[in-house]
């Protein structure tokens, strides 16, 4: 599986790092200077990961993070700026962002921030597979209830006699209340 960077920043120099680094540790990366830019690619090749800075022309890092959030929200941002602070971090956080770096940017934790983002996607993407496969193949390992009673009655059919159908009940003490839990 290929795993692609979209690095994203108005510094070339710094961009072009980031992208020979990032290349040299086996990512596949593609180097954009402007949002527009950057939402171009997305919406034609979308990467695994970007790299976003948080200052850009025209269209700054944040209106840049929202709009991939909207159209591929299953791409992991990591935001970069020179501005360090702790209201830009939160604010891209609050907004989706997978990390936060601040610049002068160290390239090895870039690398390391990378690394953790795609295994994050990766798991995320197993995740999904698996629970859709499931589902597919026992349609009926569902949760169907809330509650005992509820169980109860659906499974009586017409909620007026015993069943014969099989259900099974789990519950865990904690705090000495008892918690149930139901599964069919």
């Amino acid at each position: 599986m290929t795993n692609t960077v979209l690095v994203v920043d108005d510094e070339q120099v710094l961009a072009g790092a980031m992208g020979d680094y990032l290349g040299r540790h086996g990512y596949v990366v593609n180097v954009k200077f402007s949002g527009e830019e950057a939402l171009k690619v997305i919406d034609q090749e979308p990467p695994d990961i970007v790299v976003l800075d948080y200052r850009l022309p025209r269209m700054d890092g944040l209106e840049v993070l929202r709009k991939i959030k909207d159209s591929r929200p299953e791409v992991e941002v990591i935001m970069l700026t020179s501005h360090g602070s702790v209201q830009g971090a939160v604010e891209a956080m609050k907004r989706g962002a997978y990390d936060y770096l601040s610049k002068p940017l160290d390239l090895e934790e870039l690398r390391l921030v990378v690394a953790k983002a795609l295994q994050s996607l990766r798991r995320t993407q197993e995740l999904d597979y698996l629970r859709s496969r499931m589902d597919k193949e026992n349609p009926s390992r569902k949760i169907v209830a809330r509650s005992a009673l509820d169980l109860a009655f659906s499974m009586s059919g017409n909620r007026t006699g015993p069943s014969q159908r099989q259900c099974f009940l789990f519950t865990q003490l904690t705090s000495r209340k008892p918690i149930t839990s139901v599964a069919a």
